[in-house]
């Protein structure tokens, strides 16, 4: 069982945010875990505490800068570290999860205090970029977890872990109700984490089950979601 990806460790900054700043944050955080989209939000700090708001901002603008990111307001630095403070709680729920299942992370070191003492068992470092299609295809399952910032988005593993060849278990989000790729057929899903746990179960004592959704997972990329595919659509669509 693999998971690729990133851990930030945003305990630090939340408690260096000043309390009403940080009693917003953990409210978007809550609903962006519950599927709420971040996107919708404005204003919200036009009748904020502006000494809050002015404590805060240091730390908003250090939390950007170690992640590369530069915003022009305080609005959408706030809404960037929820996004990143709600993706990370979710990542850690996921592999905490998948632990009693030998999980392989591949990612940065922070996840060592989300792995504690199966560290040394479950953590195997950076992947490369050229690496990952021989990483997909080696797993007998790669679990994904989709974004809080696009709550109803597919994204980019949900087409590269087929197209190598691997099995993949998802979250799920809304656009894999449009037929993009289709739950059971191409890939399998999970809704919360118990049902995580179950399916990862099920699939590992089905080798043919993982074959089976790893090969029609990649037969339907090839067939309509290669690149010159998207270039189609979009020619046509501006000649439309």
């Amino acid at each position: 069982v693999a998971f690729v990806g990133i851990y930030h460790d945003t305990q630090s900054f939340l408690d260096a945010f000043a309390p009403w700043t940080r009693d917003l944050v953990e409210e978007f955080v809550e609903q962006m875990l519950s599927g709420a989209d971040p996107l919708a939000k404005c204003g919200f700090l036009e009748n904020a505490p502006q000494e809050d708001v002015e404590r805060s901002r240091p730390v908003f603008e250090e939390f950007s800068r170690r992640l590369g990111k530069l915003f022009g307001d305080d609005e959408t630095m706030l809404l960037f570290v929820a996004s990143v403070v709600a993706s990370s709680r979710k990542r850690a729920e996921t592999v905490r999860a998948l632990i009693p299942y030998g999980v392989r992370v591949y990612g940065n070191e922070a996840w060592f205090s989300v792995l504690g003492e199966r560290t040394g068992e479950c953590f195997r470092g950076q992947a490369h970029r050229e690496d990952l299609a021989d990483l997909y295809i080696s797993a007998e399952i790669n679990i994904n977890c989709h974004s809080p910032q696009l709550p109803r988005a597919l994204n980019v593993r949900d087409f590269n872990v087929p197209m190598a060849g691997g099995c993949l278990l998802t979250d799920g989000v809304a656009d894999l109700e449009r037929g993009i790729l289709n739950p059971g057929e191409h890939l399998a899903v999970f809704r919360n984490v118990e049902e995580l746990q179950e399916k990862v179960e099920a699939l590992l004592r089905s080798p043919d089950e993982r074959y089976r959704l790893a090969q029609a997972g990649r037969d339907e990329i090839l067939r309509c979601h290669l690149y010159r595919h998207r270039a189609e659509q979009l020619k046509a669509s501006l000649q439309s």
